[in-house]
């Protein structure tokens, strides 16, 4: 938890690289932690490694699915779906918020 409050603030500060290593963190200790996959996919998009964010977002579905967190599969599969659709659009604005949140 500490690696991820430490991403989340990088992150507030505009520091996106420290944040993305912070929440590479999480992911490789708790493997299980949804959030971070969400969050680590999110800060690579807005660095700009899309391939990346993308392979993170996808391990993130297959986690939440292996443990029946459907609000975060759903969740980041919307994001996942949104690079998708950037990609093959061309330039959009990405949204990291949560609806309703």
């Amino acid at each position: 938890m500490v690696h991820y409050g430490l991403g989340l603030e990088y992150r507030k500060a505009g520091d996106l690289a420290k944040a993305a290593d912070a929440f590479s963190v999480v992911v490789r200790v708790n493997p299980e932690y949804t959030a971070a996959f969400q969050e680590l996919g999110s800060v690579l998009v807005e660095l700009g490694r899309h391939e990346d964010a993308r392979r993170v977002f996808v391990d993130g579905v297959a986690t939440a699915e292996r443990n029946g967190a459907s609000r975060a599969r759903d969740h980041i599969g919307r994001l996942l779906a949104e690079l998708d659709a950037t990609r093959t659009a061309g330039p959009a604005e990405f949204c990291d918020a949560e609806p309703g949140a």
